[in-house]
Order: structure tokens, then C-alpha cells, then sequence
């Protein structure tokens, strides 16, 4: 029997999933381990995580026995240390990573209802922390109505049903506070993009620094390889398992777009950018081929691993760069 290389172990192995999740786990906390944000942003991206392992295990996004999916996923989070500490919008990678599970159960559904209303309302829930979150709707229905088949009346009343229902809630709730114009004119300067030139967009971007400029850079790459990847042997892959990756990479598309426009909110979009790159990410580390794909591997990984150490020490050790 011919003996694995390094790549196939790795990909293939019944502890990468526990050793990543144990490299992260101490990696997260150590600059402060007595910072309760840290760790509440650990446990939120643990459960994101969950989200991507149920997934995979319930789509079969890999044709292999592999939990790249979420091992990618908890990679890319690593070199974001910025936005390790929770806040609110740490949630909305959760939002999104649960909303697929049921988005891809309308599969060529009949009665996908349900389906549609579960997979908008958790986007929705999500764009309550982070409203342009919402622009991701029109992607699913585009998803929905090409890649899934299930688009008709009644799924595409679902899922305004189901966008609707969070703030038909919040606006009552702001009604009885007395705040629901405070509220409202807040939610409408969430979508105000800063305008190219005049210092707008090139001075956000310059605002960003090198450590997230150059998180940036790498995830965005990782995810234009590996999309060209799958896109080139797509036809390896079941014809369901293509529409999945499908969507994907219309999300991914859309958010990395959303990334680029506004570089304020680097530390909301760049984790969402992860959960929609992870999926294709793992599937190019996993089933890629060729002579030099062993080496390839070990080489993405410790670019991973320098720039890791590069967006920690700019965060956390900013005098060592300086």
C-alpha cells in the first residue's frame, strides 16, 4: 500500500480538528487570559465552527472523511487577532454559518418554506448587529432561484417573512422606548459607503494598518485560488455538492466585494469572508492534485503560521515593529 504524504495525513487525520481547535484556543487567550472578551469570543468562534463541522457532515461537502472545512476556517480566524475580542458583531459569522444549513435544505425542495424562513431570519437576526449584513439576501434568492431550485412564490414570501420579522419586532420594541426615529436614522447611516477618492476609500484602506492589510490580502487570495480551484474541477464533485459550492462562492463574491468597499468594518466582514471562503479553502487543500500539491500545502501553511505571528505581534506587541 503506497504511503500518504504529509497533505493526505494532515487532511485526512482524526486529530487535526482537536489539535487546530487547541492551537486556537491558546493562541486566542494568551495575550490576556483573564480578558473575559477574549474568551467570549472564543466560545463564539468555537460554535461558528460547530456550525461548519454540521455542515459538512450534513451536505458532504468533501468526498473524502475530512474536517478541512472547519480546520480552514479556524486557521484563517487566527491571523484576525483584532477581532478576537468580542462585540456584538462577533455573532454575525454565527448568523451566517447556521443560515446555510437550512438555506441548503430548500434543495430542489417542493415545499422549501420553512427552509427559506429559518436560513433569511438567521441573516436577518444578524443585520441587527450589522445591517448591511442584508445586502447577503438577494445573493441567496439569486442562489435560490440558479443553483438550488427552489425559488417560487411562496419560498420567496418565506424568506421576507422570515427578514421581516426581527425588526417588525425591534420596531415595536422601539415604539414602547420612545427611540424608533433614533433607531431608524441609525440603521439607514449603516449603509452610507464611504465614495472612492478624496481621501474616502483610499484613506480607509490606508487606516487599516499592515497586520489587517495583510490578513486581508492573504484570505482574499486563499479565496480566489481556491475558488478557480473548484471552479476548474467542479465536475469531480456531485451535481448537489457543486450547487452548495455554488452559493458559496456567490456569498463569498459578495462579502469580499463588501470587504473592499468598506475596510471600516475589516473586523466584522473579514471572519464572514472566512466562513464563506473555509468551504472551498478546504476542499482545494483536501482534493486538489498534482506532483507539487504536498509542497504547495506545507508552504500555505507556514505563510499562515508567519503571518499569524506578523498580525499578532502588530496587535498585541506593536513596539517590536515599530
Amino acid at each position: 500500500m503506497q504511503k500518504k504524504d504529509l497533505r493526505t495525513r494532515v487532511t485526512t487525520g482524526t486529530y487535526t480538528l482537536p489539535a487546530m481547535t487547541a492551537l486556537t484556543a491558546v493562541l486566542w487567550v494568551a495575550p490576556d487570559a483573564g480578558s473575559w472578551r477574549l474568551w467570549a469570543g472564543l466560545v463564539a468562534a468555537a460554535w461558528t465552527a460547530f456550525q461548519l463541522i454540521e455542515l459538512n457532515n450534513r451536505c458532504t461537502l468533501l468526498r473524502v472523511r475530512s474536517r478541512m472545512v472547519s480546520v480552514t476556517f479556524l486557521g484563517l480566524l487566527l491571523v484576525l487577532p483584532a477581532a478576537h475580542g468580542f462585540t456584538p458583531q462577533s455573532l454575525v459569522p454565527l448568523c451566517v454559518a447556521a443560515s446555510f444549513r437550512p438555506l441548503f435544505g430548500a434543495y430542489q425542495k417542493a415545499e422549501a418554506q420553512h427552509h427559506v424562513f429559518q436560513a433569511f431570519l438567521l441573516v436577518s437576526l444578524g443585520s441587527l448587529l450589522f445591517p448591511p449584513l442584508l445586502l447577503l439576501l438577494p445573493c441567496y434568492c439569486l442562489s435560490l432561484a440558479v443553483h438550488l431550485r427552489a425559488l417560487t412564490g411562496r419560498t420567496l414570501a418565506a424568506g421576507v417573512l422570515g427578514a421581516a420579522l426581527p425588526y417588525w419586532l425591534g420596531a415595536a420594541w422601539a415604539m414602547w422606548r420612545g427611540d424608533l426615529g433614533a433607531r431608524a436614522a441609525e440603521w439607514a447611516a449603516a449603509f452610507r459607503f464611504a465614495p472612492p477618492g478624496d481621501g474616502g476609500l483610499g484613506e480607509a484602506l490606508a487606516a487599516l494598518g499592515p497586520a489587517r492589510q495583510a490578513a486581508g490580502a492573504f484570505m482574499l487570495a486563499l479565496a480566489l485560488m481556491a475558488t478557480v480551484h473548484f471552479l476548474r474541477t467542479a465536475y469531480n464533485d456531485k451535481i448537489r455538492t457543486r450547487m452548495f459550492f455554488y452559493t458559496f462562492i456567490v456569498s463569498e463574491v459578495a462579502v469580499a466585494a463588501g470587504l473592499v468597499v468598506r475596510p471600516q468594518d475589516f473586523d466584522t466582514l473579514a471572519p464572514v469572508l472566512a466562513v464563506c471562503a473555509a468551504p472551498l479553502a478546504g476542499h482545494y487543500f483536501t482534493l486538489a492534485r498534482g506532483r507539487g500539491m504536498n509542497v504547495w500545502f506545507v508552504l500555505w501553511c507556514l505563510l499562515c503560521a508567519a503571518l499569524c505571528a506578523f498580525t499578532y505581534a502588530c496587535t498585541w506587541m506593536p513596539s517590536l515593529i515599530s
